[in-house]
């Protein structure tokens, strides 16, 4: 678990949840504990991504894939998981 989320769980353990983003059970499974602690959710950050560190010519497709599963594709799977239940959710106006 990375320095930023043991601080998050160690100042608000009741909000804080580690995720691997490019993991479609680990999502779903995120998502169910979200409903199960606060009953709805109402809107999606997804703030996942690191960067290209090398030349285009220079980097290891394996390593290229990798960043794609994470930077692009798991916003697709985050969004299709949590979208219906947003769109489910009462209407707050505060």
């Amino acid at each position: 678990m990375c320095d930023q989320v043991a601080a998050l769980k160690q100042d608000a353990p009741d909000h804080a949840l580690a995720l691997d983003v490019t993991d479609e059970v680990a999502i779903a499974s995120a998502v169910k504990a979200a409903i199960n602690k606060f009953g709805s959710i109402d809107v999606l950050v997804s703030n996942t991504g690191y960067g290209y560190h090398s030349v285009i010519e220079e980097d290891v497709e394996e390593e290229i894939r990798a960043r794609f599963d994470t930077n692009v594709f798991s916003l697709f799977v985050l969004t299709r998981a949590v979208m219906p239940l947003v769109r489910a959710a009462p209407m707050v106006c505060y």
